[in-house]
């Protein structure tokens, strides 16, 4: 490490726990996959910190206050709540709406957070693909909008984060770490959309990506670096979101999302190809890598320029992992430990579509209409050629990113790693070229059949996003 590097650390006050030490943080998105293990980390390593406000939507089921209580009692939460039974006390929920004024507070708690609040993540987003884009960007850009309102009304803020995706910029083949122009004005877009109530012209805004989802998140970002004004701002980019890496559980994720029905169905023997180059990079992170990258993010900014910092939170550009290694994992994990259910559960890579229709019928649907009869034969619901129909679903929403790669930037990521000192790295872990794919896909594989069958595929989201 360069003395530049430790004059930087002394600019910063110290390790990154002492930054959250006796502060108060404000997160969106709580009860998200990336939002939990950000608020089961803050809890385990910053152990100082005052109080962390979660912003939830009470359910005509339960209140707000009963939700937290619910997440706080997961398995992810085991481990910290041993350390210390009343850590969770520093929990505080805040009934709230992302899409509503004043984010659906009502005005004690808004003064509240205005008056306690330094540091705010914002991970809250729909992530649901096929939106109308009217619908996206009411929740991904004015809700955003109302978070950086929340910032610039809060008296002592010290950082913002945005946690945005890798694949806000799919129109270029590589992506630069920066806040690139918007695709198009957002009062022009609102304007095409009023004039266009039945969609039409408004939907071929996204012409430019692969749906809503993408277009409104960069439209978000190019907000946030309108906006932010003099708040120290980083915009967090992760890639396709996979279950925990190290700590506190290894393999822990709660929702069939992302990529996830994919290798479920890989290892399960009932998708049998994909249509992709084997050589083609598939972009994985870990969501502790993900979630450390941020916290460690809004510790630095606030010492930055006033320049919003972009991290692509990506491994592609120091530890790359292909297609022909994700099915290789997948087949090998599902031979070892008897996941499969159905035999050698081999998977095809290719792009020519007469090879890929005759894998799919006679590898993939035969075996699995064969098994329904069988089960109708013996007296029970037949079922696997409804999971196909799901997973074959899921791979259409995600094939554009299957079919297509990209290549991420990341000096940023590098150079933030680079201030970190010895203890903050091991607290703190967010390097992806420490991660190894062989046994973190051992891990995942045995994740989805330990967190996620108690849970049928049915229920899988099938326009989940890539990192939320």
């Amino acid at each position: 490490m360069n003395l530049g590097t430790f004059g930087n650390m002394a600019a910063n006050g110290g390790s990154v726990c002492d930054f959250y030490a006796n502060s108060s943080v404000f997160i969106t998105g709580g009860t998200g996959f990336l939002g939990k293990v950000l608020i089961e980390k803050l809890l385990r390593s910053c152990r100082k910190i005052d109080k962390i406000y979660v912003l939830l939507r009470g359910t005509t089921n339960k209140t707000a206050q009963e939700r937290l209580e619910d997440l706080s009692h997961e398995v992810l939460f085991e481990k910290v709540r041993q350390d210390d039974p009343n850590i969770m006390k520093k929990l505080i929920p805040v009934n709230g709406d992302l899409t509503l004024p004043n984010l659906g507070m009502n005005n004690e708690d808004y003064s509240l957070i205005v008056k306690n609040v330094s540091i705010v993540f914002h991970a809250a987003a729909s992530i649901r693909f096929n939106l109308k884009i009217k619908e996206a960007l009411h929740c991904n850009v004015e809700g955003t909008k109302k978070v950086i309102e929340l910032c610039h009304k809060a008296r002592c803020i010290k950082a913002f984060v945005h946690i945005s995706t890798a694949y806000s910029n799919t129109d270029k083949t590589f992506v630069k770490e920066e806040v690139y122009p918007a695709p198009e004005n957002l009062d022009k877009i609102y304007e095409i959309i009023r004039q266009n109530e039945d969609d039409t012209e408004a939907d071929d805004l996204t012409s430019s990506r692969p749906n809503t989802y993408t277009y409104a998140k960069a439209v978000a970002e190019y907000e946030v670096l309108r906006n932010h004004g003099s708040i120290p701002t980083a915009i967090i980019r992760p890639s396709i979101v996979t279950p925990i890496w190290r700590d506190p559980t290894p393999g822990w994720l709660d929702k069939w999302s992302g990529g996830t029905p994919i290798i479920f169905g890989l290892c399960k023997g009932l998708l049998r190809c994909l249509d992709t180059q084997p050589s083609n990079v598939i972009d994985f992170i870990p969501a502790d890598i993900a979630v450390n990258l941020s916290i460690v993010a809004a510790a630095k900014c606030h010492v930055d320029t006033p320049k919003v910092k972009v991290y692509n939170c990506c491994s592609g550009p120091t530890n790359p992992m292909t297609f022909k290694m994700l099915s290789d994992y997948c087949h090998e994990n599902s031979i070892k430990h008897g996941l499969h259910w159905f035999p050698y559960p081999k998977i095809f890579l290719s792009t020519n579509r007469v090879f890929l229709k005759i894998v799919r019928l006679v590898l993939q649907f035969l075996p699995l209409f064969l098994a329904d009869i069988w089960l109708k034969i013996r007296g029970k619901q037949p079922r696997f050629v409804k999971m196909l129909e799901k997973l074959t679903k899921v791979e259409k929403t995600l094939h554009f990113f299957i079919k297509n790669q990209w290549q991420f930037e990341n000096h940023n990521v590098e150079a933030l790693i680079s201030t970190l000192s010895p203890s903050d790295r091991v607290q703190f872990p967010c390097d992806p070229s420490e991660i190894c794919w062989k046994t973190h896909f051992e891990d995942y594989c045995l994740g989805i059949d330990k967190y996620l069958m108690n849970t049928s595929i049915k229920s899988a989201n099938i326009n989940s996003g890539m990192y939320k």
